[in-house]
């Protein structure tokens, strides 16, 4: 069977990391350990409500799990629907950990009560 560009070997690293079994995780999913395991192997795979429950488990996307590489751009409509919503302390987390992640540490002064040293310069709308 294709591996779908790598599915199994994403579910067992992501199960890993998350540090619980295939037991565990079949567990969570209601089926077997031995399905987790043939999943991970590339022998089959899971029904598509499992692939949106694993997402939901392992804080993915489908998207993700199932190989789709559309580039970051993709998930902007995402991220503009969820920042419509967002306050604005939790606005400056998720973008103060998305440049954590990609770059390295920002020495910024900081400015205002709504900055944060590494956003000096992004308009996060207006105060709440």
């Amino acid at each position: 069977m294709d591996k779908l560009n790598g599915f199994g070997e994403k579910i067992a690293k992501l199960r890993r990391s998350h540090g619980i079994t295939q037991e565990e995780l079949g567990k969570q999913l209601s089926v077997s350990a031995q399905a987790v395991s043939k999943w991970e192997n590339g022998d089959s795979l899971p029904d598509l409500p499992l692939i949106v429950e694993l997402a939901q488990i392992f804080d993915c996307s489908t998207d993700y799990l199932l190989g789709r590489s559309g580039g970051l751009s993709t998930l902007l409509p995402q991220i503009h629907q969820a920042f419509a919503t967002m306050a604005m302390d939790d606005k400056i987390a998720f973008l103060s950990g998305v440049i954590t992640a990609t770059a390295p540490s920002i020495l910024t002064p900081s400015v205002g009560s709504y900055r944060h040293p590494a956003l000096v310069d992004i308009y996060l709308g207006q105060p709440e």
